[in-house]
């Protein structure tokens, strides 16, 4: 082959490569492609450790298990995402595993791009965390993630023991607490959080925060580094085997 014909023969491989990345990005018909790009997992932790205590005051209270632990989670969580409710059971145990040492709160993070029905069904979880009924409306949402029709949550709410239905249905149809909710959107907004769920686990006031994106570890294009998922800290636990002396009574908040 002459240096002309090498020289020709590379130029058509790199304008072949172009065009096959240009038809991957917008499609046979010239049209953007819809399939959305892997979102980048690499999430700023300096972001995070400024923001952490805004996190905590807007949570929903209480927090799951011992109110006084020395390490807490906060998860990031959308009503209609199916990873958060696959692994709500997982997290759940872990809070009981840690035998005192772990106390986990919930942000709501409504993918509104993707889940029609979240904002309505975190503006739900705030209404009835407003009577203390938290967590048991958490699980009702997540039990029926597809069924999250505005009536749909007010027959859940009926199911709530001790929740007073006429003080939610007025909260929540006049959507009180939208301005709450599009606050915790703000500040996962912040911290470009990108999925759901992701986990934020920092000890006492002052430690360092580390972060934990869906189950397994996950890789971060372009830079191929390992995020690791919540199944992470179910097996490398961060805090001591013994339980709290002396233990801390507290109820489980969903049973």
């Amino acid at each position: 082959m002459s240096k002309k014909q090498t020289v020709t023969a590379i130029l058509v491989i790199i304008i072949l490569a172009a065009l096959t990345g240009f038809v991957s990005n917008f499609g046979f018909n010239g049209q953007k492609s819809q399939t959305p790009l892997k979102p980048y997992l690499i999430l700023p932790l300096d972001k995070i450790q400024a923001n952490y205590n805004d996190f905590l005051a807007s949570a929903d209270e209480p927090p799951l298990g011992n109110p006084h632990a020395d390490y807490t989670l906060v998860e990031f969580g959308d009503y209609q995402c199916p990873m958060c409710a696959k692994l709500r059971t997982t997290v759940r145990d872990l809070v009981d595993a840690s035998r005192g040492h772990l106390r986990l709160y919930f942000v709501t993070f409504p993918l509104i791009h993707a889940h029609q029905n979240s904002e309505i069904a975190a503006e739900a979880a705030d209404s009835a965390a407003a009577q203390g009924k938290f967590w048991q409306m958490h699980e009702l949402l997540f039990a029926n993630q597809d069924e999250l029709t505005a009536p749909q949550i007010e027959y859940y709410a009926s199911e709530v023991p001790g929740l007073d239905t006429k003080r939610f249905k007025r909260d929540f149809e006049s959507h009180k607490y939208a301005a709450q909710v599009k606050h915790c959107m703000d500040l996962g907004n912040a911290i470009k959080l990108a999925s759901t769920p992701t986990f934020i686990l920092r000890k006492g006031s002052a430690g360092k925060c580390e972060y934990f994106i869906g189950e397994n570890s996950q890789q971060a294009a372009p830079w191929d580094m390992p995020t690791p998922g919540i199944a992470d800290l179910v097996t490398h636990p961060r805090w001591p085997s013994d339980p709290v002396q002396p233990p801390s009574p507290f109820v489980n908040q969903i049973q």
